[in-house]
């Protein structure tokens, strides 16, 4: 597929353009972004303590950045719905998304002034794009997330598609509006496998594929646009041992495996009702191939995962609900094997500053109104990356006929995932983070701002 060709000359949107405060004055050339500033330091203001002074982009050539980040991202539309539709219609597993990952790097190839490494960090679908500005690499660099897996069953019930492409547009249209303005800065697009429980982006942070990144960015549709947080998770899988009998003529001499499920599920039932807020446990039993009506199961398995606002409430939860699994071996006479997950999902690090930026761009220009820190139920491996650097992981909304029925997870999300009104909103999204990205790259200030926040948020973490 051939990239739609896009002029890089540093103009600015024609008058007929609309970028609400983002559009500049013909005056001076930063007066909307200005004000979009004081709006954000406002807004801030209603939600967390913020330093006064967040942040300087209004001068010099900042207002036309901003404009281009979001006018070069969403001039991809084109070139973004097909590289989609080709990923929703081939929706593949986690660690197993070899079509997505030759796609995209194929398109990114064809690319003048990007580097693309395909199979990073011993991860075979996991790939990096790189792009470094003809005026310098200068003191930061951002990157961006391209998400590709899908579900069992499902298919892109969660959206990776639309996810894959944002970050695709978001990091070109970030590239593009540098190097117009004719400023230093680099930019790093990752290909991150196996968000749904695999977590890859994981392996990538160990693996120091994030090494070089001094903030992060990518978006994730739902039915709701909202700016926040996210729950932890660790999950664990149990298994339980018994001794198998014949259920009707010698039950004494069996030792029920399932029975030992049983009362561990229903415990972890009755935890839930002295669970603090927001705390999520769920579970399931696994069928056995070898259960018959008529035999004494020996053995049998449930799958749990334990979600919280934060990592430690996860730990201190995980180990109520391993006492549950413990108390009904005994209860039965079972022995009991649990393993917990080597890859765990920490709670994601909201950045405000970064965050006001987005949701003045998504407010002001393109009329969404965005709910602020509020924390989604959902779990994600971006989080881990938010507690090593400054990220920002915005969820916005594609059309759904009911907005609780059709969420995440469903075979209704997917279908919504690959329809146009969902692709136009996704190219909305991207250009949200392109603008907070480069402004970010470019404001020596903004970025120093972003990054105490950063570290303050971290301390309090900790308490």
């Amino acid at each position: 597929m051939a990239p739609t060709a896009t002029t890089v000359d540093g103009a600015l949107p024609s008058a007929s353009t609309n970028l609400g405060p983002f559009h500049a004055c013909a005056a001076c050339g930063h007066e909307g972004w200005s004000a979009a500033v004081a709006s954000s330091r406002e807004a801030a203001g209603t939600t967390r303590s913020l330093p006064s002074d967040l942040p300087t982009v209004a001068a010099g050539a900042w207002g036309k950045l901003a404009q281009l980040a979001a006018k070069f991202t969403k001039a991809l539309d084109g070139d973004m719905r097909p590289l989609s539709l080709a990923l929703h219609g081939r929706p593949e597993l986690g660690f197993e998304e070899s079509f997505a990952a030759d796609t995209l790097c194929t398109y990114l190839e064809r690319l003048p002034g990007w580097h693309v490494e395909r199979g990073i960090c011993s991860l075979p679908t996991a790939w990096s794009a790189s792009w470094t500005s003809p005026h310098g690499a200068g003191e930061r660099t951002v990157g961006f997330n391209s998400e590709m897996d899908a579900l069992p069953e499902i298919g892109h019930g969660c959206g990776h598609n639309l996810i894959a492409v944002a970050g695709v547009a978001a990091a070109l249209g970030t590239a593009r509006a540098l190097e117009a303005c004719q400023l230093p800065g680099r930019v790093v697009l990752l290909g991150t496998p196996a968000e749904e429980g695999g977590g890859g982006k994981c392996y990538l942070l160990d693996g120091g594929a994030y090494g070089d990144m001094d903030a992060c960015f990518m978006v994730h549709p739902s039915p709701f646009h909202v700016l926040g947080s996210s729950l932890a998770i660790k999950r664990v899988s149990v298994t339980f041992r018994g001794k198998t009998a014949h259920a009707a003529a010698t039950p004494w001499a069996g030792i029920n495996a399932l029975d030992a499920a049983v009362l561990a599920y229903n415990g972890v039932s009755v935890l839930r009702q002295q669970t603090e807020d927001k705390v999520r446990i769920q579970g399931i039993v696994l069928p056995e191939p070898s259960w018959v009506q008529n035999v004494i199961p020996d053995v049998a398995r449930l799958s749990y995962g334990v979600r919280a606002p934060t990592y430690t409430q996860v730990d201190r939860y995980l180990q109520r609900v391993c006492d549950c699994f413990e108390g009904a071996a005994r209860a039965t006479g079972c022995t009991v094997e649990f393993h917990v997950d080597a890859v765990g999902y920490e709670e994601i690090l909201y950045n405000a500053p970064l965050g006001n930026i987005y949701e003045e761009y998504m407010t002001a220009t393109e009329g969404v109104t965005v709910l602020r820190d509020v924390p989604f139920s959902g779990s994600t491996d971006f989080g881990n990356v938010t507690q090593r650097l400054p990220g920002l992981h915005p969820i916005y909304a594609i059309p759904v006929k009911d907005s609780q029925r059709d969420a995440n997870h469903t075979v209704a999300f997917h279908t919504a995932a690959g329809t146009p009104e969902a692709h136009a909103e996704t190219m909305k999204s991207a250009a949200g983070i392109a603008v907070a990205a480069a402004l970010f790259a470019a404001d020596a200030h903004f970025a120093g701002v972003v990054a105490e926040h950063w570290k303050k948020d971290q301390q309090q973490e900790k308490k």
